[in-house]
């Protein structure tokens, strides 16, 4: 059980860290060219899905881009309870946040007034 938390604070650092990476791209290169990379990132994930189905692959989740198709959103199409659980439990087991998650964050640095509001409390978009 220890282990098993241990590891969920581990991939939630990561997905901290994700976040933290993307507002220091946007301040450097501009919150909509980031967004546009992301976008374009996980379009193209579709197409190389079975580079994350293989176990070398699966065991470099950590150094990918993004969760790819299956981190998208895969089970927001239901309003049923455990359509709700079933999306919870893989933003808690993934490695990087969705890209919708990413991409709200990034519109937030973008609003006026907006007083460099850190990513790392972004959770509240999940």
């Amino acid at each position: 059980a220890t282990e098993a938390v241990a590891h969920t604070l581990r991939l939630g650092a990561s997905r901290a860290a994700e976040l933290e990476a993307d507002r220091a791209a946007a301040e450097a290169y501009g919150s909509q060219a980031l967004i546009s990379a992301l976008t374009k990132i996980c379009t193209q994930a579709e197409t190389h899905a079975d580079l994350r189905r293989s176990a070398l692959g699966s065991s470099m989740a950590h150094a990918m881009i993004s969760n790819g198709p299956v981190g998208q959103a895969a089970f927001s199409g239901g309003d049923s309870v455990l359509t709700g659980l079933l999306g919870r439990a893989q933003q808690l087991t993934s490695t990087h946040p969705s890209l919708e998650v990413r991409v709200e964050a990034l519109r937030v640095l973008n609003e006026p007034g907006s007083a460099n509001p850190t990513l790392v409390g972004g959770s509240s978009a999940q």
